[in-house]
């Protein structure tokens, strides 16, 4: 997934771990995308402590569709069902990223995602 959304023009950051995720997290990040299973703190820990913090956006990933819906009532911006494809990915960050510059004055649209999953693919 990483150097599929590199090779679409995304500078990724990559963790392997939620507690290393939160440190990585700046200001500088347009959007988040975690998996929901992961070593430390998991991805709907992620989700819950960056939307209770910041207005990132935060793309939730799983290959458990009951993990998805509970993650969208911690506020995810969008959940995706395993397995997908960094095109797929693309296009979600590319709405959300649109949508939220449409509400930002400058109109600028970032591209940088942050990734935090239990790989590194």
């Amino acid at each position: 997934m990483k150097i599929g959304l590199e090779e679409l023009g995304y500078l990724v950051t990559s963790n392997t771990n939620g507690e290393q995720a939160l440190v990585d997290l700046d200001r500088e990040t347009s959007i988040v995308i975690t998996d929901l299973i992961m070593s430390g703190v998991g991805g709907k820990e992620i989700v819950r402590q960056i939307k209770s913090t910041s207005k990132i956006p935060v793309i939730a990933v799983s290959g458990y569709k009951d993990d998805l819906i509970v993650t969208q009532k911690l506020g995810a911006d969008a959940l995706v069902l395993k397995p997908t494809k960094p095109i797929d990915i693309h296009q979600i960050c590319e709405n959300i990223l649109r949508s939220n510059a449409s509400k930002n004055p400058s109109g600028e649209i970032g591209s940088e995602a942050k990734r935090f999953d239990n790989t590194d693919r």
